[in-house]
Order: C-alpha cells, then structure tokens, then sequence
C-alpha cells in the first residue's frame, strides 16, 4: 500500500514539474499558425512526468526543437526547404525549458514531498 501511494507521489510530482516545463516551452515555441505551440503538452508516466509535442495537428514540432541532420544530397536542387533549421542536439524548445524552469521544478517536487511527508507523519 505506501509502494502504491510512493508511486502516485511520484506520477503527481512528475506531472506538476512538466506542466511547468510544459507552460514554459509552449512560450518559446515559434508561432506561425500557433498549432506547433498548442501541441504542447505535459503527460504522467508512471513515475513521473513528461513533456510532448507535435502529434497529427503539427508533426514538424520535432524538426522545430531539434532541426534536421544534414542527408546526402538533401536540398540540393529539390528546393528541399527543412535544411533551413540546422540539427541541435540539445534542442531549442523542451530542453531549454526545463533549464530555465529548473528551480522552479525542484521547488515544486520539494512541495510534494513535504507534503506526502506531513501526511505521514514525519514531519
């Protein structure tokens, strides 16, 4: 029973974080028609949170965040324009959010965890 308990303390943690993470990376996501920025999301995982983007309504938020890795012969004399956003490993979006949001994450885990504490008894 407090496995159980441990673990919603854990998929609700995960959940307020990436909603903050979430909030965060739909403000630096570019705006063109604002379907990118509305695909967005924070889910729970068990154990935790996440944050997610794209889907059917914008399945390019990959190449948004990230950029596309050159190919051989991409662009050349096709017009390709996806060479137009050059990879980045480390992203432009999520990753960068979470960076900028990182003590605000660790403050709301901090929260949760006093909180399941309390309730314990424990403190």
């Amino acid at each position: 029973a407090a496995g159980r308990k441990l673990a919603r303390w854990g998929d609700k943690a995960g959940k307020a974080a990436a909603d903050i993470v979430a909030q965060e990376a739909k403000s630096r996501t570019p705006r063109r028609t604002g379907r990118a920025a509305g695909s967005v999301r924070s889910v729970t995982l068990r154990g935790g949170g996440a944050v997610k983007g794209g889907g059917s309504k914008a399945p390019y938020f990959g190449f948004l965040d990230y950029g596309n890795k050159p190919r051989s012969g991409a662009g050349v004399g096709r017009g390709d324009s996806q060479t137009a956003i050059p990879y980045k490993k480390s992203g432009r979006i999520v990753y960068p959010s979470l960076a900028a949001k990182r003590e605000a994450v660790v403050e709301e885990y901090e929260r949760l965890l006093e909180q399941v504490l309390r309730r314990a008894g424990l403190r």
